[in-house]
């Protein structure tokens, strides 16, 4: 499907289907090019005539994040992030941006909510176009980074309600919680690392891309990205902590474990070994005959046993 916002000071605001790169003196255009067949794929290079090898990254799908200038236009890979709340697993769609001295073209495979809003933000308020494509670049560049933070703040949610868990009852549903907490910061981390290279090279861009009013707004869009980074670091390491925290508390249950059972071992040893002596079947034992032999091998064994306790607590041991 393919949707073109067009604006001029004098032709004024207006939406249609028909993508061209002519554009009226004075005017933008913004060409949405969304889930496409192969016919409206051939406008890259028929209509705009963009290079083949950008056509190409356009087709193959999950490049990395990069910005690449052909002269006449810059050619823009990005990402957008999205979440299962359930299971905290990332959804990534790539989108490709062209942007030229007077219009853009963004082409995407799915549908991506924050350029939903986007378009809805403009023909809202089409003024906003009057303030150049490398606005409205920002304005897309800015909603794809923004779409993170929720995702932070789910994260950190989780992060608190298995912390707290965690310090009450260890368990191994913790940890693999845990784990995919740590998978989905490594992978938004992975996904984010170009980002802050390609919005960085987009600042300090001197040719035709950025004027120098609009260059603050992406100035914003990096510190937006940056403090990201300072979130993914931290809850790293801080989830880090915390399984370096619950192995220290299994281990050291373990510990009281094995000590527990080393006491009982203890105790139960020499009463092994009296039954073992009187247990033999030697003719000639002193107390083999004895009346109250029996109570005096049981009292011996329980002697034992509360003595090796009396000595256990004294030293402390349990």
């Amino acid at each position: 499907m393919i949707k073109v916002y067009r604006y001029g000071n004098d032709t004024g605001f207006a939406v249609s289907q028909a993508p061209s790169r002519e554009i009226n003196p004075g005017g933008i255009a913004w060409t949405d090019i969304e889930k496409p067949v192969d016919q409206e794929v051939g406008v890259l290079g028929e209509v705009f005539g963009f290079h083949p090898l950008a056509i190409e990254d356009c087709v193959s799908k999950m490049q990395r994040s990069k910005v690449d200038d052909y002269k006449d236009y810059c050619f823009i890979v990005a990402h957008s992030l999205d979440y299962d709340r359930n299971t905290i697993k990332l959804t990534i769609q790539e989108l490709d941006i062209f942007v030229g001295h007077n219009y853009i073209v963004t082409f995407h495979w799915e549908q991506i909510g924050v350029l939903t809003e986007v378009k809805q933000r403009i023909e809202n308020n089409p003024e906003i176009m009057s303030h150049g494509v490398d606005y409205v670049l920002y304005l897309i560049l800015d909603a794809l980074i923004d779409k993170c933070f929720p995702i932070l703040d789910h994260i950190d949610d989780k992060f608190l309600q298995v912390e707290n868990k965690l310090m009450r009852e260890p368990g191994k549903a913790d940890v693999n919680e845990l784990s995919r907490l740590k998978r989905t910061l490594v992978e938004m981390r992975k996904i984010l690392s170009p980002h802050r290279d390609m919005i960085n090279a987009l600042i300090r861009y001197e040719g035709f891309l950025i004027t120098d009013q609009n260059r603050l707004f992406y100035l914003d869009v990096y510190d937006h990205v940056m403090r990201i980074f300072d979130f993914l670091d931290t809850y790293r390491e801080l989830i880090s902590g915390s399984l370096d925290i619950y192995l220290t508390v299994v281990s050291n249950r373990m510990n009281e474990i094995m000590k527990t059972l080393t006491v009982i071992a203890t105790i139960v040893l020499p009463l092994t070994l009296i039954s073992s002596i009187y247990g033999m079947n030697f003719r000639y034992m002193p107390e083999l005959y004895w009346r109250y032999g029996y109570l005096w091998a049981i009292g011996l064994m329980l002697a034992t046993a509360f003595g090796l306790i009396y000595y256990f607590r004294r030293k402390k041991w349990f």
